[in-house]
């Protein structure tokens, strides 16, 4: 061989690194769907928080909650409501809930309406800023939970197997700060405001553990959410106003998608509160689904 055609270590590297498919696919399909195809979609699970230990109560939450459950039970789902729950509280229903043989169901749904803070959501015995302390993360006396470790890990693919290639929704109403967005135009009144995944590929397809989930936020990171007394949050009231009118036929992408929209037009007016007058707020949501989410059977 001459010198010339000798490879180079780095081409060797990454040639070494390159990742093996056992079936390398002939075209890309593009309409690829879950499938909806059991009697029951499956779990929904509502963790809503109104009174609090030591935080303000959440006045409104309810109406928040039972929109939710008539939404979702309209959609086939099993709802199970948990008013109040400490931290404590709310570890044990979902570790039991990832415990449960999810077979005969299409996927897995969980509503947390809480306060919460950037990457945690506290429990109705949550104390404020309280994960800022020196606890250890890890102590089952806190009053809060990571989002990461100690809700959506447990249902990920290495911890949850029945639920492997099934979509795992979690939408959180809760602050993920202590920003409120600033108004470029227009909006709509207001009373209240809350205080603040991979495997390798071998020979064999594999399936991330990370996959199939989609979260969905009712702020950006770092701002707070808003909430009306006698109507709810904002967006729970436009998250069920598009699930009821859609939700039968509808991708649950685009419907986020609506619904962040819906709610980027709301702005703060008359709420007796100079400094919040005129504020916003923007839902967003982090999509790890790999086909299509509908909620109904391809027909």
């Amino acid at each position: 061989m001459a010198v010339a055609d000798i490879p180079s270590s780095d081409y060797v590297f990454r040639e070494r690194k390159r990742p093996i498919r056992g079936d390398e696919p002939s075209a890309i399909h593009f309409n690829l769907r879950y499938d909806m195809q059991q009697q029951t979609r499956g779990f929904a699970h509502i963790f809503n928080n109104d009174i609090f230990q030591k935080m303000d109560d959440r006045k409104g939450t309810r109406k928040d909650r039972d929109n939710l459950k008539e939404t979702f039970t309209n959609l086939g789902f099993k709802v199970r409501v948990h008013d109040d729950c400490t931290a404590s509280e709310i570890r044990d229903i979902l570790l039991e809930a990832s415990k449960v043989d999810h077979s005969d169901f299409d996927c897995f749904l969980c509503v947390f309406l809480t306060h919460g803070d950037d990457g945690i959501i506290y429990g109705s015995d949550g104390e404020p800023e309280s994960f800022k302390g020196n606890g250890s993360v890890h102590s089952t006396n806190r009053t809060w939970l990571r989002l990461n470790d100690d809700v959506f890990d447990i249902f990920r693919g290495n911890n949850c197997s029945t639920l492997i290639g099934k979509p795992k929704i979690f939408i959180i109403q809760a602050c993920r700060g202590g920003t409120a967005e600033f108004s470029a135009m227009i909006g709509s009144a207001a009373t209240d405001y809350e205080e603040p995944l991979e495997t390798s590929v071998g020979v064999k397809v594999t399936i991330p553990t990370e996959a199939d989930f989609l979260i969905s936020y009712s702020s950006s990171e770092g701002y707070y959410s808003f909430r009306e007394l006698y109507k709810g949050t904002w967006f729970i009231q436009d998250l069920t106003r598009v699930l009821n009118e859609f939700g039968r036929n509808g991708d649950f992408i685009r419907m986020l998608t609506v619904v962040n929209k819906l709610v980027s037009e709301r702005a703060i007016q008359g709420s007796g509160k100079p400094e919040l007058e005129g504020k916003k707020q923007m839902p967003c949501f982090l999509s790890k689904l790999t086909r299509q989410l509908h909620l109904t059977a391809q027909t």
